[in-house]
């Protein structure tokens, strides 16, 4: 059992009386061996090749941004901790030359020295250095030269906190801290370890986590994911503007402008071609023949979504030369390649990298899965992704790493599935206005029995976080209307739940019959009820969230989903890149710490990393009573599994 210090895990009730007596009505201990333990291995990993695997030199996995000084192309591959370089501009698909982050072109473990790196994000030539963002080592690594060997360390790490975009002329340097909302500018490059920089720039507290850097010297841009108010009321990403390069700290900027076709879809990034011409890619690629004024933000040419749709997404961008166009494809897990102007006249990509062709999306074809959502009943093995808009079926458990299921079921073109539940033979998905329902196993990949729009039981589907089901009930999560929603079986179009139990902005949900649990990101908490005693409200206890009598006690980080399964909690504590585990629930309800961790060595670090033992933002459990699935999500696709 953990005992650190840090992992005592408070029991707040939230205006509810704690469960009377549950540790006497609760029927027996957990029904299985439990043999999970702080710091295991996993043993198994799907929606991947395998532990330490990348698949070659040309299977990227969600690459960042692509550079080109003219002469080399180098591009980050995000999740595989690597940075893969063409000593030659590619013009078909060919593969790079040199590797860095790792030995070889077959591994992708990450690491903390200065020949490792953990999720690079952008990779970047200046004509003199090769820059590269580790983003969660929280540093920019700089070769003062161009790197000759796989493996090559670098000769410099600069202190940012979660660097996301890094640009230089090779006399500057700039380095988005997206974890801090600032900005910061060396004026003159750094020659030391962690030289501090010389300006930093806030927006007057405007820009919120900054993340893409375009500049040609004189003017600069920054994409921003979560802009504040001021600059975007809608809160719409977008992009700050500064006209003329800052020079002091804390320079205002002159501008704010979001994406030409389509705010929410993405943060605009990309370069200046030789005439001075302004190319970014957004949600689809836009030129400007002069540089952005604000009575005038509309792009002098688009490459509109019915000609070519890019699969970009965060981290994609664009690199320019005499000779071809680069655009990274962060979704499309490619680069994209124009024979020059790619707008004259506006067309497909002439070729790619990484991929046969601009039409194959190599992560569908090795089976990667992006945010994988599990459900077991220990013989089948049942995956959504709300991001693919797919089911995933293996009609046996996988015996084997990367195995690729038996079939993949698409479902309709704007089901966006958030969550998944399986009890006996049916199967429910869930997400926004939107219910799924299969009245048996859908073991073919058959779409759908039943499809709820909008409406359920009376009630309006606008916000459904989570769903369960148990042989007492069938339950929902009306995530903005803070309640769960109770039924005594699956509902008819009509008919109201028996039950509406409040909860602070519940998401997933679980029930084994005897506990239902929620969780709520937002409450930073898991909420956990007696299924017996839903008419009374559920008598709740609330793990992980302190209140003032429990100050400095172990708190959750953005716990995306819990389960209770044959007696046994667990916790995907996602913003802590781990899985807490008690064997039995009641030592939860009862404020004892939890018997083991999974994803961390112990209750003190909290990184993200991929690994056999390590976990990148897990989101998503399912257990059979002997095989615990975990799916990460967002910024890793993993889906990994643990005996116990």
């Amino acid at each position: 059992m953990v005992t650190c210090g840090r992992l005592v895990v408070p029991v707040a009730v939230l205006g509810w009386a704690v469960f009377a007596g549950c540790a006497e009505e609760q029927e027996g201990p957990p029904s299985d061996d439990f043999t999970f333990h702080t710091g295991m291995e996993a043993d198994l990993l799907l929606s991947g090749i395998d532990f330490n695997d990348t698949g070659g030199p040309l299977l990227f996995n969600h690459p960042g941004l692509v550079s080109t000084d003219g002469e080399h192309l180098v591009l980050a591959d995000r999740n595989n901790n690597r940075v893969l370089i063409w000593s030659e501009l590619p013009m078909e698909n060919v593969a790079p030359d040199i590797v860095l982050g790792q030995k070889d072109f077959y591994t992708n473990a990450p690491g903390t020295t200065l020949d490792k790196m953990n999720w690079p994000v952008s990779a970047v030539l200046d004509g003199t250095h090769l820059l590269v963002t580790d983003a969660y080592n929280d540093r920019v690594l700089i070769w003062n030269r161009f790197p000759e060997e796989n493996g090559a360390p670098a000769d410099l790490a600069i202190a940012a906190p979660w660097p996301w975009g890094v640009w230089s002329d090779g006399q500057r340097l700039v380095v988005s801290g997206t974890r801090e909302g600032v900005v910061f500018v060396w004026n003159t490059f750094p020659t030391r370890n962690d030289e501090p920089p010389d300006i930093e720039l806030t927006g007057d507290g405007d820009i919120g986590t900054p993340r893409t850097i375009t500049s040609d010297g004189n003017r600069l841009i920054i994409g921003d994911h979560n802009p504040g108010s001021r600059a975007s009321p809608t809160l719409a990403q977008g992009c700050f503007v500064w006209t003329r390069f800052p020079t002091t700290d804390g320079a205002p900027y002159d501008l704010f402008m979001t994406d030409p076709m389509d705010p929410a879809r993405a943060i605009l990034q990309g370069t200046f071609d030789a005439q001075g011409r302004l190319i970014m890619l957004g949600s689809e690629l836009y030129a400007w023949d002069s540089f952005l004024a604000p009575d005038d933000l509309e792009p002098d040419a688009r490459l509109p979504e019915s000609v070519y749709a890019f699969s970009g997404g965060d981290g994609s961008g664009v690199a320019w030369t005499e000779q071809a166009t680069y655009v990274s494809v962060n979704n499309g897990n490619f680069i994209a390649g124009y024979f020059g102007d790619p707008f004259s006249p506006p067309r497909p990509p002439d070729f790619s990298v990484g991929a046969p062709d601009p039409y194959t999306n190599t992560l569908r074809e090795h089976g990667l899965i992006n945010n994988p959502r599990p459900a077991t009943d220990g013989k089948h093995l049942f995956v959504s992704s709300d991001f693919d808009g797919t089911l995933s079926v293996w009609r046996e458990i996988p015996t084997e790493s990367g195995q690729a299921p038996d079939v993949t079921c698409e479902l309709n073109k704007d089901a966006s599935p958030w969550s998944i539940a399986l009890h006996d033979d049916h199967l429910v998905l869930v997400g926004g206005n939107m219910l799924l329902a299969w009245n048996h196993l859908p073991l073919g990949g058959e779409q759908p029995d039943t499809e709820y729009r909008d409406q359920v039981g009376g009630v309006s589907l606008r916000d459904v976080g989570g769903v369960t089901m148990d042989d007492q009930g069938f339950y929902l999560a009306d995530t903005s209307g803070d309640r769960i929603l109770v039924w005594p079986s699956f509902p008819d179009q009509d008919t109201p739940p028996t039950y509406v139990i409040p909860a602070t902005r519940p998401v997933r949900l679980s029930s084994d019959g005897s506990y239902l649990v929620a969780t709520s990101v937002d409450d930073q908490s898991v909420t956990i009820f007696e299924v017996g005693r839903l008419s009374e409200g559920g008598f709740p206890v609330v793990v992980g969230k302190a209140d003032e009598t429990q100050s400095g006690l172990f708190a959750l980080n953005r716990p995306e989903d819990a389960i209770v399964s044959h007696g046994h909690l667990f916790i995907a504590d996602t913003g802590f890149n781990r899985v807490l585990l008690w064997e039995d629930i009641r030592d939860a309800v009862a404020g004892i710490p939890c018997t083991a961790i999974l994803g961390q060595e112990d209750c003190v670090h909290t990184d993200p990393a991929i690994g056999r033992d390590r976990l990148f933002w897990p989101a998503a459990l399912a257990y059979d009573g002997r095989y615990l699935w975990v799916g990460e999500y967002k910024f890793s696709s993993r889906l990994v599994r643990f005996s116990g």
